[in-house]
């Protein structure tokens, strides 16, 4: 256990009643203390490293507090069934040599292109930037684009992938979105605006 998740675990046990129980989810740190108060069952329950609860109840009997704690823990469960899934995006998607394509833009369809340099690490791609040429188009204003593989436009830089969508990406930036492995295909671009 880390201290980070120690010192969790000690704040929720000063918010938990004397004398109350602690009942602990199997795959993530949240927990449910359940206790008695005036005669009437009671619970508290704490979310993943939240110090603060979730809820806190008094029920009306045994089976109704049974009936929230097990709600509230198959939450639990679906959320780091959710967790695992969504940070489980790592480089095997990638080698180096593929391309990446990222279209992009407001009023205009802009298309960029990336190329796989490097690998660092499990989530971390090295990437540059890749002229394009003109496969069809109207006077360079709007048309189709093609990759140059090998020819750069611009130096080396890091991105982590972001695998939370099934598809493994690459966040560019907060404007221009998120490249996703390039499909071989002429890409539409359109730079009037």
């Amino acid at each position: 256990m880390t201290p980070a998740l120690k010192k969790v675990f000690k704040a929720r046990e000063i918010l938990a009643p004397a004398g109350a129980r602690a009942i602990k989810h199997k795959r993530s740190p949240s927990v449910v203390y359940i206790y008695e108060y005036s005669g009437a069952p009671c619970a508290v329950a704490f979310n993943n490293r939240q110090t603060r609860p979730a809820w806190r109840y008094r029920f009306r009997d045994d089976a109704e507090r049974a009936r929230k704690v097990a709600a509230f823990f198959e939450s639990a469960e679906r959320n780091a069934d959710y967790k695992k899934k969504s940070t489980s995006a790592d480089n095997s998607a990638f080698q180096v040599g593929h391309i990446l394509s990222n279209t992009w833009g407001y009023s205009m369809t802009l298309v960029d292109f990336y190329e796989v340099v490097g690998l660092r690490g499990r989530t971390i791609v090295q990437l540059r930037e890749l002229k394009s040429t003109v496969v069809s188009g109207d006077a360079g204003y709007q048309g189709t684009l093609m990759p140059c593989p090998g020819e750069y436009a611009g130096e080396m830089f890091e991105r982590r992938i972001n695998g939370r969508t099934g598809h493994p990406g690459v966040k560019i930036s907060d404007g221009q979105g998120s490249a996703s492995l390039w499909d071989g295909k002429p890409k539409y671009y359109n730079r009037m605006d």
